[in-house]
């Protein structure tokens, strides 16, 4: 992904201010729909287990070849309208897009509320946000609570680079030179 980067890794948060977050937000889902025809592409979005500098793991490891997409839809079971919901056999995925802002409290609870779901899936959620989000002088430690929040409710978290999943959509659709 590195030749083809939309915006490069590790670019300032307002680099991603040109649009607003359901823009981001929107492109993964439109990626993500493209991906269905061609799942092992899955595999080139890198996914933060851990708080490291390299990634270690990727999409295609959590939902596998078919899955639905829920844009910015109500979510009865949680009582949320997470920005994506992904549903395949075996996971729940939910992904939030920040680009300036903090994760709000009711963001956090959903750690919760997705522990509480009587379903035997895996439960998985994601942070799509850019490089480096949560640490140095903007929500100092967010990134870190965010993991701890996933430990502590066993709902296994995970942080998306929005840099690279945006250069991966925005590839994958073919859209020709970024604007």
């Amino acid at each position: 992904m590195g030749n083809n980067e939309l915006i490069p890794s590790g670019a300032a948060p307002e680099v991603f201010t040109r649009y607003p977050e359901n823009f981001w937000t929107a492109l993964f889902a439109a990626g993500l729909l493209r991906a269905r025809s061609a799942p092992q592409g899955l595999a080139e979005v890198p996914v933060w287990w851990k708080e490291q500098q390299q990634h270690d793991g990727n999409l295609a490891e959590v939902i596998g070849p078919t899955f639905e997409v829920h844009v910015c839809e109500a979510w009865r079971e949680c009582g949320s309208s997470p920005d994506l919901r992904i549903e395949s056999p075996h996971a729940t995925l939910v992904v939030e897009t920040k680009v300036l802002d903090n994760l709000s409290s009711r963001q956090m609870e959903l750690f919760d509320r997705m522990a509480g779901l009587a379903n035997s899936k895996a439960k998985v959620y994601l942070l799509l946000a850019p490089d480096g989000w949560g640490e140095g002088t903007m929500y100092p430690g967010r990134l870190h609570q965010f993991y701890q929040r996933g430990s502590n409710t066993k709902v296994r978290a995970g942080f998306l680079s929005l840099a690279k999943t945006a250069s991966w959509a925005w590839s994958l659709l073919q859209l020709g030179s970024y604007p």
